[in-house]
């Protein structure tokens, strides 16, 4: 370090070596000239053990690590300088190259010409955030002193700041601005938790990742304070956000950084402050005068909750603010609900029905329709007109239709009718019986009011069987008329297009068979499929179903990836070729481009369309989330979107279980144990979810109940290979690699007679301790294309091979961002 004597020099490079150094003697030899030295070398001595007790050894050395990915421009320490991101009166910040990490990162130079921040200061900045990990939070890698200046070294995030995203779109929706304070409440719930205060809240120290994740920057030591008491009249930012106490110098607090929360949810959606200043000066008389410009008064469309949440948060009273983090997510939360009921709301003019009103939202749900003939041999058919009733009343705009799999729930279960509205959300029920005699199709339904269980409407229908078509749209218009007049108008039912009746009749013995769900049944159902199209070759829908079973069977792993992704997209391309409107369609083809072709950006814009087609067809938003949001780690809209599936088919299982294994994925354990344990009160034998929260207790060093719950997961799908790969995956956690040894020597046997996915394969590995077998499995999954593959960057067992060049180059291959969370590690 220029200038300085030789020790202090000689301590520099003890300290970049990672060898341990003897402070007591440091600071006894120090002259006092050179005492602050030795105190901010020890700061950054202290940060990078922090550092490293809790990485992962770091096998290259600097002499042998990997080049950097272009020209330098410079260096600092160990690093090599890439690209200069921007400066400030603080110092510099570079995008740079870490030759023993292998990746690049964010250098933040503090200069010591700096005249608003110190040195030491900076240190200080860098060990607290060496102590937080947290995926809303940005990791912190390293740090040292260089001519005089410190350096900190970060993950890089690439994307950009919410002030940024303000200025070039304007002030974001309520909805918006509530899912980013969620991940905002997240992270700094870990701050606090750990003893910190943030300090400087801001739309500038929170960037929005391009992948979507929301990340919280730079903390801040109250320096703006001091500089509002010293005189300064420009305003540099920091002092719109900064709670009133602070300006009379009180300490700050909880409540001061919830206080910065709720001025950043107001800026985002006025882009302008409750004291909207432009110099300190100007900003204290408006406080003295106690004259905040109220949210309601710039923005009145805004709901009333969300409006509170804010008002809450920003109360000049600090124990009238939010207590802590977790009580203002919870109002978040609140707020969020309503923004969602107040976008599905439909205003409904007064009822003229008998009975009670039917409530503020027309919604049905079609119960399975009960097979009355003697030989039980009609369900096929009863089923399939509750879907085609259900798909007719889906198209109604205003109406809301409950999911197939939630109304299916109650297939064979004699309730309550107000039970079953409660349940589902609905306002009403459609129940039907079908029976066939003589070539004639008898009919008869009723549709009942939930709130009162009176019956509004009952009809029989009696037709040749050939006729069923236009008894399906007789019962969707008769619905429709009834309702007439909450929906404002009678509202057209399109009728559902004509086919044979022996086409009609093998497609929905072929779905009938897909919705069970099991690998013989959705074996069977492909012939029934292929015997449909056989009758009628012009039958979109049987080439849909095609495509379905294909991607079903591909994703239980019943089929090699080859013949699924040559079948789907066979199916899915003559279906196109005679409709592209199918939503259904879509969504298998957007599963396709996804967990097959990692084609990231075709496989949702197939999402999206389907969604615009239909925008109540929960499987599109489930599929949108767990296949594509979920990879590329877009967590939060990821969770949004099943939300909204889980809205529109509230017993759905899988939804409920996906939601879990997004907060798995996330590295939220705890909240992903929460979700799994919904999920199993639901249903106790749903063998995912039983599964999932046997992964999850293991990431969390809980390994008795990980074994109990994914052995009761092997139990109840009777030994699926998945299933059997987590349980070796969770005996290599417990230190048992050799029973993780002896599963993957079961599975190599059962891959003799059957699919089992590399991926599989390449989890017990890991579980045995051998990091490069697990590598070339993965290898074998890429060139396969393995549907397990598509979670690679995101799935906990994998993160052992992070820093691993190969795994790195496979992720690139797939299109998928570098950066993977694991556990509560956020790594680029």
């Amino acid at each position: 370090m220029g200038g300085k004597p030789d020790p202090l020099r000689s301590l520099a490079r003890s300290i970049a070596e990672g060898t341990d150094v003897d402070w007591e003697a440091m600071a006894a030899a120090a002259t006092s000239k050179d005492r602050d030295v030795v105190d901010q070398l020890r700061v950054v001595w202290e940060l990078a053990r922090a550092h490293h007790d809790g990485a992962a050894p770091v096998e290259s050395t600097r002499e042998g690590a990997s080049a950097p990915p272009s020209t330098p421009i410079g260096s600092w320490a160990q690093l090599a300088l890439l690209e200069r991101l921007g400066a400030g009166s603080f110092g510099e910040v570079y995008r740079a190259w870490d030759p023993q990490l292998e990746r690049e990162v964010a250098l933040k130079i503090v200069s010591p010409e700096s005249a608003d921040l110190d040195p030491s200061r900076m240190a200080r900045e860098g060990r607290l955030l060496a102590r937080l990990r947290h995926p809303n939070i940005v990791t912190v890698y390293g740090a040292t002193i260089e001519n005089g200046g410190v350096g900190l070294w970060m993950e890089l995030i690439r994307g950009i700041t919410l002030e940024q995203a303000l200025t070039r779109q304007g002030p974001f929706s309520a909805r918006e601005t509530s899912l980013i304070a969620l991940d905002v409440c997240r992270a700094l719930a870990a701050v606090h938790r750990a003893g910190l205060l943030h300090r400087d809240i801001k739309a500038q120290n929170v960037m929005r990742e391009d992948g979507g994740r929301i990340v919280l920057m730079d903390f801040g030591t109250g320096r703006e304070i001091a500089a509002t008491r010293a005189g300064r009249k420009e305003l540099v930012g920091t002092p719109l956000y900064l709670a009133p106490e602070l300006f009379r110098l009180e300490p700050a607090s909880v409540r001061t950084d919830i206080y910065s929360v709720g001025v950043l949810l107001y800026h985002l959606v006025t882009n302008s402050f409750p004291y909207p200043a432009t110099t300190v000066d100007e900003l204290l008389s408006l406080r003295e005068a106690g004259r905040p410009i109220r949210l309601r008064d710039r923005r009145a469309d805004l709901p009333a909750t969300f409006v509170r949440l804010v008002n809450g948060a920003i109360h000049e009273d600090p124990e009238r603010r939010y207590e802590s983090a977790g009580a203002l997510e919870q109002g978040v939360l609140e707020a969020l609900d309503e923004v969602r009921n107040t976008a599905q709301r439909i205003p409904v003019p007064p009822s003229g029905l008998s009975g009670a009103p039917l409530g503020r939202v027309p919604s049905v749900a079609v119960l399975p329709f009960v097979d009355l003939n003697r030989e039980k041999d009609l369900e096929y058919l009863a089923e399939g007109i509750s879907d085609e009733i259900t798909n007719a009343l889906t198209s109604i705009s205003g109406l809301r239709v409950a999911a197939r799999t939630s109304a299916f729930q109650f297939k064979g279960r004699t309730e309550d009718i107000r039970r079953v509205g409660d349940v589902l959300n609905v306002e009403t029920v459609l129940e039907g019986s079908v029976r066939a005699t003589d070539g004639r199709l008898r009919v008869i339904v009723q549709l009942s009011n939930t709130t009162t269980g009176y019956q509004l409407w009952s009809e029989r229908f009696e037709q040749p069987i050939e006729d069923v078509f236009a008894v399906q749209d007789k019962i969707a218009t008769a619905v429709v008329r009834t309702l007439r007049v909450q929906l404002g108008a009678i509202a057209e039912v399109k009728s559902a297009p004509r086919h044979t009746l022996d086409a009609y009749t093998a497609y929905l013995k072929g779905r009938h068979l897909w919705n069970k769900r099991s690998e013989p049944e959705l074996r069977r159902c492909v012939a029934f499929f292929e015997a449909a199209l056989s009758v009628d070759p012009q039958y979109a829908l049987a080439y849909a179903g095609l495509a379905d079973a294909y991607v079903t069977l591909g994703i239980y792993g019943a089929l090699p990836p080859e013949d699924v992704r040559s079948k789907v997209r066979s199916a899915a391309d003559a279906a196109l070729s005679l409709s592209d409107e199918m939503p259904e369609l879509l969504t298998a083809l957007g599963c396709l481009c996804a967990v097959y072709e990692w084609d990231w950006t075709e496989a949702e814009d197939l999402f999206r369309r389907a969604i615009f087609l239909k925008s109540d067809y929960p499987t599109a938003h489930h599929w949108l989330a767990l296949n594509v949001l979920v990879p590329l780690q877009r967590f939060t809209e990821a969770e949004s979107e099943l939300r909204i599936a889980l809205e529109r088919d509230p017993l759905s299982l899988t939804v409920a279980t996906s939601i879990g294994m997004t907060a798995y994925y996330n590295g939220r354990y705890e909240r992903a144990i929460e979700e799994f344990k919904r999920t199993l009160e639901l249903d106790n034998a749903f063998p995912l979810a039983h599964a999932f929260l046997g992964l999850a207790y293991a990431e969390l060093g809980r390994t008795d109940k990980a074994m109990s719950s994914i052995e009761t997961a092997v139990r109840l799908s009777e030994g699926s290979p998945e299933n059997l790969a987590y349980l070796g995956y969770v005996h290599g956690l417990g230190g048992r690699p050799d029973q993780a040894r002896r599963i993957l020597f079961d599975l190599e046997s059962l891959a003799q007679s059957r699919y089992v996915s590399p991926t599989l394969f390449a989890q017990l590995a890991i579980a045995a301790g051998d990091r490069e077998g697990a590598l070339d499995w993965l290898e074998k999954a890429h060139a396969q294309r393995a549907p397990g593959l598509a979670w690679v960057a995101v799935r906990p067992a994998f993160a052992t091979l992070q820093h691993e060049s190969r795994f790195r180059s496979l992720c690139q291959r797939m299109n998928l961002p570098e950066r993977g969370v694991y556990g509560d590690q956020a790594v680029v």
